[in-house]
C-alpha cells in the first residue's frame, strides 16, 4: 500500500485512475514499472487499473474473493443456516436485554473468564 487518499469526487474508474496516477507520481514510480495492482473486485477499481496500466494488470485480492464465496457456499448447507440463525437470536437477546447482558458479564466474572462482548458480524462477512 502506498497511500490512503480521501476521494471527494465520485468513485468512478476514471477518477480512481487519476488519483492512483497521482500517487504513483508522488512516489516517483513509472507506470511501465508496475507489473500489476492488487485490489478488491469492484468494477470501478478494476476499470481504474485498466485505464491506468492497461489490460491484464489487475490482480484480484484472494482474501476478498474468498470472503465473497463463503456466504454463498454456506447457503447450500442447511445446518449452517440453522446455526447462524441461532447465533443471531442469542446475540439479539443479549443486545435487547440490559439485565441479561449484565447477568452474562457477572457469570463470566464469577467463572474467572475473560469478559467477552458480543459483536455482530459485518453484512458481507460469513455470519451476516
Amino acid at each position: 500500500m502506498l497511500d490512503i487518499v480521501p476521494l471527494e469526487s465520485r468513485h468512478t474508474g476514471a477518477n480512481l485512475a487519476q488519483e492512483m496516477n497521482t500517487v504513483l507520481l508522488q512516489w516517483g514510480i513509472k507506470k511501465d514499472n508496475v507489473s500489476g495492482m492488487n485490489t478488491d473486485n469492484g468494477a470501478n477499481i478494476k476499470l481504474a487499473v485498466e485505464l491506468l496500466l492497461g489490460p491484464g494488470k489487475h490482480v484480484s485480492c484472494v482474501a476478498h474473493s474468498l470472503n465473497l464465496v463463503v456466504p454463498e457456499a454456506m447457503k447450500g448447507v442447511p445446518d449452517l443456516e440453522v446455526l447462524r440463525d441461532k447465533v443471531k437470536s442469542i446475540f439479539t437477546y443479549f443486545k435487547r436485554s440490559v439485565s441479561a447482558a449484565d447477568d452474562l458479564r457477572a457469570t463470566q466474572e464469577r467463572a474467572g473468564c475473560e469478559i467477552l462482548k458480543l459483536k455482530m458480524s459485518q453484512p458481507d462477512s460469513i455470519l451476516h
